[in-house]
């Protein structure tokens, strides 16, 4: 009798496990692809939502080089210059890397994968027919991030660089979600030039602010968190860079 009752709970707990995965709502956008810049490549790395290592948000190494930190769900755009590039993720788990020669004017997918194994779990990189990957990453979010990069290498990477008004038209009553490492940030740009956030430096620690947000005549965004600060502002498909005023660090937001 104890037997038949384990084996009934057995069966209820997993029937809701699948029921709350499958039940989870996935938002569904569509994709286009940049065209590379002259010289260059690019290469959509992306994550589909699999149960297995969804614990782990592995940094993702182009040749040793920091890219982001990859989240399920999640897909950024690299570009790159022409040359052989190895990939591979930097975490407690065993590693696929996947080596990739890079000619200019391609665009490549790379899906990364945790796969499951006998007594551990192991990231593994695939090359993606483009038919397969714009239909799986339709389903993925942009990996908002922080760079380290100077102005004239945001250019050569597609973005553009806005005028007043180009700002004004991208910010004003809309909302960016920016990431800087663990810290997440999600700041809502009023029309009446106020601004709202949201700052969370981990699941159960968060905090609001607000302040003034404006745009200088000059073509510069400025705001008042903090010490005031004026920045140019560069735009690539949702993606939005707010320079910062060392004209080094950059942060990544992405328009919601």
């Amino acid at each position: 009798m104890r037997q038949k009752y384990l084996r009934l709970y057995l069966f209820l707990t997993l029937a809701l496990f699948i029921w709350g995965c499958a039940s989870t709502p996935v938002t569904v956008s569509e994709f286009y692809p940049i065209t590379p810049p002259d010289g260059k490549a690019v290469i959509y790395i992306y994550r589909p939502y699999v149960l297995t290592g969804a614990a782990y948000i592995p940094k993702v190494l182009d040749n040793e080089k920091y890219v982001t930190n990859l989240g399920l769900n999640k897909y950024v755009t690299h570009v790159v210059s022409p040359g052989n590039y190895i990939f591979r993720t930097d975490s407690m788990m065993i590693d696929e890397p996947l080596k990739i020669e890079i000619r200019a004017g391609e665009i490549h997918y790379l899906k990364l994968d945790a796969i499951s194994g006998v007594f551990n779990h192991r990231f593994k990189f695939t090359r993606v027919f483009p038919e397969q990957a714009v239909e799986e990453i339709k389903f993925c979010e942009i990996q908002a991030r922080r760079i380290v990069v100077y102005s004239n290498e945001l250019q050569e990477s597609g973005y553009e660089l806005l005028n007043s008004d180009e700002i004004r038209k991208a910010l004003a009553g809309n909302t960016v979600k920016l990431r800087d490492g663990n810290k997440r940030y999600e700041i809502h740009f009023a029309m009446d030039g106020k601004i709202r956030g949201t700052y969370r430096e981990s699941v159960d620690k968060s905090r609001r602010f607000s302040g003034r947000w404006s745009v200088s005549e000059d073509n510069m965004y400025c705001d008042n968190l903090g010490k005031e600060d004026c920045t140019p502002v560069y735009l690539r498909g949702k993606e939005i860079v707010f320079k910062k005023p060392d004209g080094v660090l950059s942060f990544i937001g992405v328009l919601e």
